[in-house]
């Protein structure tokens, strides 16, 4: 798989955000981080074969993902408040998040599904009182991420 160039990606509005069921809040969000995936590589070698070793991987741990969301008065964010209460209160609540990089031009460059995800935090803001827009933050824990096969057109 080919990598994009650097500046290619999330750069001014060269992302969107797909949640099911808090389509008015994915609108507003700005940034988006992920955690590094670790895979642990594991010496596998078999016999006393002092010339060569064999690794091989384990099963890869996913980190914390991170949406930062633009509010203001009439943007409150009670789509994800609402997920992340549910949450709380012990309902079974997962949700697949899709992420879509746009290249410049606008096109579909790459797309990862961040699935099985498990809101973890909701770090609510404050919006000030002459309006200005304030961010809210939202943490989730994917089970697994998978890059949509075929999403790396770049024209």
């Amino acid at each position: 798989m080919a990598n994009l160039p650097h500046d290619e990606i999330l750069t001014g509005d060269n992302f969107t955000v797909e949640i099911p069921g808090c389509e008015q809040s994915a609108k507003d969000v700005v940034s988006f981080d992920c955690d590094p995936i670790e895979i642990e590589i594991k010496d596998v070698t078999q016999g006393n074969a002092s010339q060569w070793r064999q690794l091989g991987g384990s099963i890869p741990k996913y980190g914390y993902a991170r949406f930062v969301f633009r509010v203001n008065q009439d943007t409150q964010c009670k789509d994800i408040e609402a997920w992340m209460n549910s949450a709380r209160d012990g309902n079974d609540v997962r949700k697949d998040i899709t992420v879509n990089l746009m290249s410049r031009n606008g096109n579909l460059a790459r797309t990862y599904n961040l699935m099985v995800c498990m809101p973890c935090s909701y770090n609510a803001g404050t919006v000030g009182v002459d309006g200005e827009s304030a961010t809210v933050e939202l943490v989730v824990k994917p089970q697994y991420i998978e890059i949509v096969p075929g999403s790396n057109n770049m024209t």
